[in-house]
């Protein structure tokens, strides 16, 4: 839903002023009895406008959830075991809603104006149930997750040096 109204924002703009613009001509030519449903007509037309801050928004916020979307679809649609998978899709989408947590605030071009409260919660509330489903994969059940990532042929070590570059690169810093 929230993809098709931005590829669409353009025209559900469009339509939502000339449907306000519409509604306002019709209230001023009315009688005064009828306008009361015409008048929440037009100010429910106005509460569905959003702004060019809001559209921001959205569009970061469909970023996020496209990608635990990308994530649930890619372990779901095969048919074999995905150990290996699993432990690198919880890690990729534990550090993009690391970055995404932490960027609400930095990032002044893609978010002009102060992000609602809601929209902070809520990314608070995916890192905290990420989190819990993150922790799965460290101990006991973490040694089945790097045999799966060591045995995948097409992982193998490497995702482990990967890891320990961007450690050293960390640390250096």
């Amino acid at each position: 839903m929230c993809e098709r109204a931005i590829k669409l924002q353009k025209y559900i703009d469009e339509w939502l002023v000339k449907e306000i613009a519409l509604k306002r001509g019709v209230r001023t030519a009315t009688a005064s009895n009828s306008t009361s449903s015409i008048e929440l007509d037009y100010r429910d037309l106005q509460r569905l406008q959003l702004s060019s801050n809001e559209w921001k928004h959205l569009e970061v916020i469909t970023e996020m959830l496209g990608r635990f979307k990308k994530a649930t679809s890619a372990l779901s649609e095969i048919q074999k075991p995905q150990i290996q998978h699993v432990w690198l899709m919880y890690d990729m989408l534990f550090d993009y809603i690391e970055t995404m947590s932490s960027g609400l605030d930095d990032d002044t071009e893609r978010q002009p104006t102060e992000w609602p409260s809601v929209v902070e919660a809520a990314v608070q509330e995916g890192k905290k149930k990420l989190s819990k489903y993150y922790a799965r994969t460290s101990e006991d059940r973490g040694l089945l997750y790097n045999c799966g990532v060591i045995l995948d042929p097409t992982t193998k070590l490497t995702i482990y040096e990967v890891l320990l570059s961007q450690i050293f690169m960390t640390v250096s810093s």
